[in-house]
């Protein structure tokens, strides 16, 4: 417990509570109980028993989980080569066209190992006991804007059109994210109706920050602590089990502020699903 933190009072009714109050705020800053609450803070903080609670539950759902083994399409026991060229270890996105490649345009005999008792690494996907296709890892969301990755895929699989859009809940207003012009006109009540009213609008509530190095300063840089506070800090901590503050800025480098009305979360010119699912993707992929 905190009981023996200098800094904390246990008030037991009204008077006790404001007595201890006005001693709280006699403390000085200098007398090291600061760094205690610190200290105590460090290893008991909300966020890491947020974080502790969301482990323990993603491991009961991976015990309680069905999930079953796909194997690589490869041929019977009698059928195997008595040697390989290559080893590759990982059939995920990585490790699958690279053997595909191998095998395909070099003409190698190659073994694809995984620790896993699934192709397709994260991306694996599923039936689950009522017959919808689940990811077992997360959602996964094809996106690109090469046309050579696409039109490579496109040998293993047909696609399903499909845009990600989200919508945050601020109060009793559903607003578009990544934020927008229509998440700004919603929460203000404006009526900005061109990107230079939008980034002008934006860059009034940005809050300069001589060096930015963590993805707090990157989003209040950028559009200020109200619209930081409303969308990030709250969704980071849960996501990452940390601040935003504690982040590199990298993590919320990759979550775009847009002045049009662009309501997509990505946009690249290729977004699609695999229409089989992407087990069934990297089953083709690997099937020599």
């Amino acid at each position: 417990g905190y009981g023996d933190v200098e800094a904390v009072r246990i008030a037991d009714g009204r008077d006790a509570f404001v007595a201890a109050c006005d001693a709280a705020l006699t403390l000085s800053r200098t007398n090291g109980w600061l760094a205690a609450v610190d200290a105590r803070l460090a290893g008991e903080s909300w966020d890491l028993t947020q974080c502790a609670m969301s482990n323990l539950i993603d491991e009961a759902v991976q015990r309680s989980s069905h999930v079953y083994p796909v194997v690589s399409p490869i041929g019977a026991d009698g059928d195997r080569p008595q040697s390989y060229d290559v080893m590759v270890v990982g059939a995920g996105f990585a490790g699958a066209i690279m053997a595909e490649r191998l095998a395909r345009d070099a003409g190698k005999r190659v073994l694809v190992v995984d620790k896993r008792p699934h192709v397709a690494g994260n991306a694996y996907d599923r039936l689950d006991d009522a017959g919808i296709l689940i990811h077992q890892y997360g959602p996964h969301i094809f996106h690109t804007n090469s046309a050579d990755i696409f039109e490579y895929l496109s040998q293993f699989t047909e696609w399903r059109g499909y845009e990600h859009r989200v919508l945050a809940a601020v109060g009793d207003r559903l607003v578009p994210m990544p934020i927008n012009r229509t998440t700004v006109n919603s929460l203000y009540h404006l009526d900005l109706r061109t990107e230079e009213e939008a980034a002008a609008f934006l860059a009034s509530r940005a809050e300069p920050v001589d060096i930015v190095r963590t993805s707090e300063d990157v989003v209040i840089s950028a559009v200020g602590r109200e619209l930081y506070e409303t969308f990030f800090q709250g969704y980071t901590r849960k996501q990452w089990g940390m601040d935003p503050s504690e982040l590199d800025k990298s993590v919320t480098s990759r979550v775009p502020t847009r002045t049009n009305t662009d309501d997509r979360y990505f946009t690249d010119t290729y977004q699609a699903m695999p229409r089989d699912g992407f087990t069934h993707m990297f089953e083709r992929m690997l099937d020599h």
